[in-house]
């Protein structure tokens, strides 16, 4: 079991890995075409197959990590690199036809009729994948494919590169950053050139407390706008001609749309179901209101007359809503995030964990890791002392050269090592990191989080418990390898406890006073939860439609869907200058034609919370259950199947209707 893992390799080490790893699968591919029609049994074609997933999953996941957090920019571009050269290797790989004819004789064998559980569901998704990747087409047909997949790699690894390289700032005076309190200062650089400058970098970090809080207008929008061309136009060709293509692939493949394609194997099944769930979500929302109540606020903040024209414009909302927060519900961000300092919130997050599923955090500090402050735990099982679950790393501030947003990122895979007749050996467990971009602590002040730096924490904190609570036996199946449109329930279900009020008395602690969060503060932040809430559900579904509409039709002009579908939805205009296809990750993060996953994975994950709200949010046995039947499970069964099972029940979305206020008897 590998318990400590390499994060300081040198370019060359890198380079030489990448090579044994393509060597290593080689060969165990190899092996496994060569063989004779009718020789094929579980021991020389399943278990190559097992073996080349451990060693692929995993260095390709330390590729994808320290291409984002490795302290050297050499080191981070020779990731990149070596990661493309595995790209086109898998593709080439995934594309064999005898290595398909092989598994598919194995699977008319009355061997693989005996295999249960995960090997069955391997062995059928494998060749499921392989038909997806054509190979029942013509060698004309495939190699078109390969080569269009190829280059679509290629694209999406560019496109990501350019997002993360860019080094884009604007230096900007305090003055024209009226209204950001003094700590957010703290976590600034001046400007070399001018001390009475401090540099605005584009990142996660200082841009969104900006958006929130300064009361300079010109200056939210400067930042919105430069913010919003990151990476160039460069990127908005790059995206056009890789949707193209991806329409390309899926019409190869006998498919209309690559929605089609990507929807088949997810819950939603097809892309009329998402259409008609976004819609049905978009009718259900309050609109018109909230727009004329932000507009009435810019009216009185700009000393205009009532029948003025205003319009908000998408640098406004932000503020403007934060402005209603604080001065009409009485929820102030300031006030509240003194009571979250960064260790008591991580304190409390590992206590309540630990009940709900009987599990113990160990901080070890005898490993180098990627930079010196990253810190790494171990979680070990209650019930079986000497059971380690898995171990994973927090990586918790900004630094240069780093991912700027917040993400849990894979390491090591959950799977047990067979011998070579099958026989389980050992368990490899799973390692994983939380990528995080929080204010940095002051010599005056702790790191202090506001709410929605609270509720991100136990998001991504639910993907890592997913991850890592898996006792998955092949590493096809491990933690968050899920149908993609599942993958968020588990941690959007975490959210919910930062909205319960039980829950909240417990993890806020004033840094000052020590005091909790009081009742009528608590009371006053639940019953602002849904202010302005068809405004934010609007601004996710036109992100969702936006990548309907990209991945249903064989070329889209991105300026203008964006535009118009801006002004449809969310009621404001998009700025000339901006298009969303210059900087929108997701789009090749595997979030293409799955963006809808995000609203629709939450309709599960408020169902899913039900279990605590009726059981007790602090409910051992509820959490307890919530581990067997979901986390431990990983993707060896389909997300209903998991859902049916914690529920006991069919889901439905009654749950989240109410929690966002608009369930109507």
């Amino acid at each position: 079991m590998f318990k400590t893992i390499n994060f300081l390799l040198e370019p060359e080490e890198i380079e030489e890995r990448t090579k044994k790893v393509q060597e290593s699968v080689l060969k165990a591919n190899d092996s496994i075409a060569n063989l004779k029609t009718g020789s094929q049994t579980f021991v020389n074609t399943m278990l190559p197959l097992y073996k080349a997933d451990n060693e692929m999953i995993h260095f390709t996941n330390l590729l994808d990590l320290l291409s984002e957090v490795s302290l050297s920019e050499e080191v981070r571009k020779k990731c990149r690199e070596c990661r493309e050269i595995l790209s086109k290797f898998s593709i080439e790989q995934d594309m064999r036809v005898d290595l398909f004819q092989s598994l598919n004789a194995f699977n008319e064998t009355e061997e693989s009729k005996t295999l249960k559980g995960e090997h069955s569901r391997y062995l059928e998704k494998m060749l499921r994948d392989f038909k997806r990747d054509g190979l029942d087409l013509s060698e004309e047909k495939r190699e078109e494919l390969k080569k269009l997949r190829k280059i679509i790699s290629t694209k999406e690894i560019e496109y990501n590169k350019n997002i993360t390289e860019d080094v884009t700032k604007l230096s900007l005076t305090k003055g024209q950053l009226a209204g950001m309190e003094e700590d957010f200062f703290g976590g600034l650089k001046k400007d070399p050139e001018d001390e009475s400058k401090y540099l605005i970098e584009m990142k996660y970090f200082p841009v969104f407390p900006i958006l929130k809080e300064c009361t300079n207008e010109e200056t939210r929008k400067q930042v919105f706008l430069k913010y919003g061309q990151r990476a160039g136009s460069q990127n908005v060709e790059i995206l056009e001609h890789v949707a193209g293509l991806r329409d390309k692939c899926a019409r190869i493949l006998g498919f209309p749309t690559h929605y089609e394609f990507r929807t088949e194997i997810n819950m939603s099944k097809n892309p009329k179901n998402v259409h008609d769930f976004l819609n049905g979500v978009l009718e259900k929302l309050p609109f018109e209101e909230e727009l004329d109540q932000l507009k009435t606020l810019k009216r009185k903040l700009n000393n205009l007359n009532e029948n003025d024209e205003c319009e908000i414009q998408l640098w406004d909302w932000r503020f403007l809503h934060q402005y209603l927060m604080k001065t009409k519900y009485a929820v102030d961000e300031t006030e509240i995030k003194e009571y979250f300092p960064m260790e008591f919130v991580l304190e409390k997050l590992f206590e309540i964990f630990e009940l709900l599923y009987s599990i113990t955090f160990k901080e070890v500090t005898d490993q180098a890791i990627w930079a010196p402050e990253v810190k790494r735990y171990e979680i070990w099982d209650k019930e079986d002392p000497n059971f380690l679950i898995g171990i994973f790393y927090l990586d918790l501030y900004p630094r240069d050269g780093k991912f700027s947003h917040f993400a849990e990122f894979p390491i090591m895979p959950s799977y047990t090592n067979l011998d070579e007749q099958g026989n389980v050996v050992s368990r490899q467990a799973p390692h994983a990191s939380l990528i995080c971009n929080f204010n940095k602590p002051s010599k005056e002040k702790p790191s202090l989080l506001k709410h929605d730096d609270v509720v991100t924490m136990y998001h991504e904190a639910g993907h890592l418990f997913h991850e890592l609570l898996t006792r998955s036996t092949l590493s096809e199946f491990s933690g968050t390898n899920v149908e993609s449109d599942f993958l968020e329930a588990p941690s959007q279900m975490n959210e919910f406890f930062c909205w319960n009020k039980e829950s909240l008395k417990k993890i806020s602690k004033h840094y000052k006073t020590n005091k909790p969060l009081p009742d009528e503060l608590i009371d006053k932040m639940i019953a602002a939860k849904n202010v302005n809430i068809g405004i934010i559900y609007r601004r996710q579904i036109f992100f969702g439609l936006w990548d309907y509409t990209l991945h249903t039709q064989p070329e889209t002009n991105t300026q203008k869907l964006s535009a118009t579908l801006r002004k449809k939805l969310c009621g404001m205009n998009m700025h000339p200058d901006l298009n969303i296809a210059t900087n929108f990750g997701h789009m090749v993060w595997n979030y293409d034609a799955n963006y809808y996953g995000y609203l629709w994975s939450l309709v599960y994950a408020a169902d899913l919370f039900t279990k605590f709200e009726d059981g007790g949010v602090f409910s051992k046995e509820i959490g307890m259950q919530f581990r067997k039947k979901c986390l431990e499970i990983g993707g060896t069964k389909d997300g209903m199947e998991i859902m049916e099972d914690f529920l006991g029940r069919k889901p439905n979305n009654l749950s989240f209707l109410k929690s966002i206020g608009v369930y109507k008897n």
